[in-house]
């Protein structure tokens, strides 16, 4: 959170790779996915900063595994993800500080699902979530937790172009997230990680006003390192972590896992 009338500025970029393996047919994909971009934040006060994220995903979905018989096409993602504004929030209470934000999450365009399967990047809805948390800071250490919630999603607008070609919008599908956090400052840096799990709420097709319930709730479990290392002008900040993604027991994937690895520069002014 940036300190009173301190504007910060931090653009990084994000390499994901992400493995399925499905069981029937016994299908495996990989795809890797580059994602840079840049925050913005203004601290208003010490209790409030407010500030804004934009950038851009590009990624490659190929097959690692094609059984005999089946086409497995190779598929793109390329376009503007959905840029947010939010407010942070610290009140000091007891021995810690209280933590908020609220986040506003919103689509540029439709999604888009061209007939080779490539599509955008773009949602095709709007997102509010809110978190909230408390934090203790103890001779270098500091550690926490923070609960979040999508506390509104608009419907979010498909336009596929199959066969068969489709328009249609997808609703529901609030996320749940429960994250806790430890940090230790050493040297000229600070270095942490944090462990979350969040739910991921059945979503919901609207076809030409027949609504049809998706069996797709899932979870994700994630481990993620930061380091925050100090120079005179900049702070530089590496990121790795590694998540696991199960789906309901309806699904048809056997797994899927994901690592990540980025690095940022932040700036402040």
């Amino acid at each position: 959170m940036s300190a009173a009338g301190q504007f910060t500025l931090t653009p990084g970029i994000g390499l994901e790779i992400v493995r399925q393996k499905f069981k029937s047919p016994d299908v495996e994909f990989s795809t890797d996915i580059l994602s840079p971009g840049v925050q913005a934040e203004y601290g208003a006060t010490d209790f409030l900063s407010v500030g804004g994220t934009f950038g851009y995903l590009a990624s490659v979905t190929s097959a690692d595994k094609c059984p005999s018989g089946y086409t497995c096409e190779r598929t793109g993602t390329k376009g503007i993800s959905d840029p947010s504004l939010y407010a942070k929030f610290r009140l000091h209470a007891g021995q810690g500080n209280f933590i908020a934000k609220l986040n506003y999450s919103f689509s540029i365009e439709d999604h888009k699902i061209e007939s080779d399967g490539d599509s955008n990047a773009a949602s095709g809805g709007n997102t509010l979530t809110a978190s909230a948390g408390y934090e203790v800071g103890f001779n270098r250490n500091r550690i926490g937790f923070e609960i979040a919630r999508d506390l509104m999603q608009t419907d979010r607008s498909v336009k596929d172009d199959g066969p068969p070609a489709l328009d249609y919008k997808v609703g529901a599908g609030e996320n749940t997230s429960f994250t806790g956090f430890y940090e230790i400052h050493v040297e000229k840096a600070n270095v942490g990680g944090y462990l979350s799990y969040l739910i991921a709420d059945k979503t919901e097709d609207n076809l030409s006003g027949s609504m049809q319930k998706n069996d797709d709730r899932y979870s994700i479990v994630k481990l993620q390192f930061y380091a925050a290392i100090h120079f005179d002008r900049f702070d530089l900040l590496p990121t790795a972590g590694y998540s696991v993604v199960n789906y309901a027991s309806a699904s048809n994937l056997d797994y899927m896992i994901s690592q990540n690895v980025g690095c940022g520069f932040r700036f402040m002014f």
